[in-house]
């Protein structure tokens, strides 16, 4: 919410609704509210509740900054900001901060402000630029896989990690590609010989992208450890990045059991490039003969792509073409035959345009919470936290090391459920077995093998989210700008929960009090021109019109009866309900307005009648229902602030308004 008035804001904070993903605790929300700032006077007491100067103050010039159309005096801001809290004032009397949808739908709000609040920008961006800087250039890299199994055992480790080492010492007297095929366990080894090809940022997996750009041209890495194993990299080649290009194709498939067939095939594409060449359409020839059919019907256009997204072959011959329209002569994949043409192509672009794109990208691997962790490293330098490691090993028997995924499972919960010594001292609170337990089971995944490695990455997760929580309580007195936005979430839910009670619903629903309002204000719904009120009948045919025209002389109220005229196969007879003016309908305007300027019948429902009465005036509310609730919505609104000016005492302080700093 930005520079809105109190009215804009409740309809802003609407559509926010639908936004919020998390919840936060509401103890720690209210407890932050309540804190005092020093040398911040009181302004106005409204009821029991005091409004501090510079909550005032920043509302004020919030919404009154220089690009605001409707610009407030100071004494007119002063006569909004009163109505505005004491419509909160009686939102807090009716309890409606007290009910678990508000507290949960504001805890919402104010976590998802906090996150900006509990983590280091300065380290995330670092990673951001360090990932935008590897997206600048292209590696051509080999590699040999050492894998190892999910549920990998120190024994598998250890040997897996022998095995690279050997690897490694090969290469210094063999190829790559022979030692590759010796050692590796890449499934595509014997045929490429460990050639990965070129890739960029974010086309592999982190660790191996991260020890990849380290290297030099013709450098060979030591063993990297990853979630699948070990790697041995050699980086061939690198360039500058060539962007992205986006083709079309055409394409033929191979026929593994039909040589004759491929043969065939690579006649066509001949045939195919020597027609493109004279002239023919690349679109048309790609619906006509392109195997790969999601693409033929669209011309043979791909989604745009860049290196490390498709096979070596196929971007090789993608980013040798120079111009757009440039076709490349055909050539072949392990899929089959392909034709392209160039579609577009695009340098990379900045940083600036491309940080939403990396961000997104980030989230994908563990980059994505640098800037947390750094923030966590920095908490943990002040305030010294202290794990009692002692009391973790009575852990190590109970976690489940059978080759499940799940080595905190609900026997290891069971068995632990009355451990209760401590494990974690920090800022004079000490935190147990149990506080610990409480956590695992919400956050019970891990990517550790071992017990003892398991139960640490779980305690020191714990101690991180703890330093966070200790950090997050102290937001609202650390800083101004979050403890004003913080505020204005929390009072501006209540304004809409409030009004949306006192007015909006009841000028929907109150139909008691519509009528009575439209009976004393008739003559304030006067219409110029006569309007009519009723059902316009639309029928197929004669028949359909005389049955139609006998039923409703038996009855008015028969729309049931006439739409029963309909059958599964033939749609009779169409109704249309409403309240119509000169202009609206021409059926209405023929039959009672009698203007029959160019009016022709609906091509399929030629003959029409209708049923209801001519109004010089409205007859109930109903018939100028929009006019009559915002009339009525204003007469609640008006009663409703008299109401909260007799009920909740206003006392403003004009010494302490005279301190108010306008921009």
């Amino acid at each position: 919410m930005q520079r809105l008035n109190f009215y804009e804001t409740y309809k802003i904070l609407f559509i926010m609704k639908t936004k919020i993903i998390l919840f936060f605790s509401f103890s720690v929300v209210c407890n932050g509210i309540l804190f005092a700032q020093k040398n911040d006077p009181i302004l106005m007491t409204v009821g029991a509740s005091n409004v501090p100067l510079s909550e005032f103050e920043y509302l004020y010039n919030k919404n009154n900054a220089g690009d605001v159309v409707d610009k407030k005096t100071l004494s007119e801001y002063v006569q909004m900001f009163e109505i505005f809290k004491l419509k909160v004032e009686d939102a807090k009397t009716q309890g409606l901060d007290t009910t678990a949808s508000f507290r949960t739908e504001f805890g919402q709000y104010r976590n998802q402000l906090a996150q900006q609040y509990l983590t280091d920008d300065a380290s995330q961006k670092a990673v951001e630029l360090q990932a935008y800087n590897n997206m600048k250039e292209d590696l051509d890299v080999s590699h040999i896989l050492i894998s190892l199994p999910l549920q990998a055992t120190p024994a598998d480790t250890l040997a897996a990690y022998k095995k690279a080492l050997a690897a490694l010492s090969a290469l210094k007297n063999e190829p790559f590609d022979s030692v590759a095929k010796r050692f590796s366990d890449d499934k595509m080894v014997q045929q490429n010989g460990g050639h990965f090809g070129w890739l960029t940022a974010f086309s592999t997996i982190y660790p191996f992208e991260k020890a990849a750009y380290a290297l030099k041209a013709g450098e060979i890495s030591q063993p990297v450890r990853s979630q699948v194993g070990y790697h041995i990299i050699k980086v061939n080649a690198r360039r500058p990045d060539e962007g992205e290009v986006q083709v079309a194709h055409i394409f033929k498939a191979f026929d593994k059991n039909n040589s004759e067939r491929n043969l065939e095939n690579e006649k066509l594409m001949d045939s195919i490039y020597n027609r493109l060449l004279a002239g023919d359409e690349f679109g048309k020839l790609a619906n006509t003969y392109s195997d790969d059919r999601s693409t033929a019907q669209k011309g043979g256009e791909l989604q745009p792509f860049h290196t490390g997204q498709m096979m070596p072959e196929f971007e090789q011959q993608a980013f040798a073409l120079k111009n757009i329209g440039d076709i490349s002569k055909h050539f072949t994949t392990s899929y089959g035959f392909h034709i392209i043409k160039l579609v577009d192509k695009k340098p990379l672009g900045t940083f600036d345009e491309l940080k939403p794109q990396i961000e997104r990208q980030l989230q994908r691997d563990e980059r994505s919470q640098a800037g947390r962790n750094a923030f966590i490293a920095n908490l943990k330098a002040k305030y010294k936290p202290v794990i009692l490691t002692t009391n973790l090993a009575n852990y190590y028997p109970f976690v489940n090391t059978d080759g499940t995924n799940y080595p905190l499972d609900t026997v290891f919960f069971k068995k632990t459920e009355n451990f209760d010594k401590p494990i974690l001292k920090l800022n004079g609170k000490t935190y147990t077995q149990a506080d610990l337990n409480i956590y695992m089971k919400t956050y019970y995944m891990t990517q550790k093998r071992l017990p003892q490695d398991i139960i640490a990455d779980k305690v020191n997760e714990f101690q991180g989210r703890k330093l966070l929580d200790l950090e997050d309580a102290q937001l609202e007195t650390k800083y101004t700008d979050f403890r004003n936005l913080v505020r204005e979430y929390h009072d501006g839910i209540l304004l809409f929960d409030v009004s949306n009670s006192e007015i909006w619903e009841r000028s929907q629903t109150d139909t008691t009090g519509l009528e009575q309002y439209f009976a004393q204000n008739k003559d304030k719904y006067v219409w110029d021109t006569p309007h009519y009120k009723g059902t316009v009948v639309y029928c197929r045919d004669l028949d359909t019109y005389q049955n139609a025209i006998n039923i409703s002389h038996e009855n008015q109220q028969c729309e049931a009866e006439l739409l029963a005229l309909n059958n599964d196969s033939v749609r009779a007879i169409r109704l249309q309900q409403g309240l119509f003016a000169p202009g609206d309908n021409k059926e209405v305007d023929k039959l009672v307005f009698e203007n029959i300027d160019n009016y022709e019948p609906d091509e399929q429902f030629p003959y029409s009648f209708l049923i209801g009465k001519e109004l010089i005036v409205p007859e109930d509310y109903t018939d100028v229902r929009w006019q009559v609730s915002s009339d009525y919505q204003e007469l609640l609104e008006t009663n409703w602030v008299n109401r909260l000016r007799a009920q909740y005492p206003v006392k403003i302080d004009e010494n302490v308004l005279k301190l108010v700093k306008e921009n």
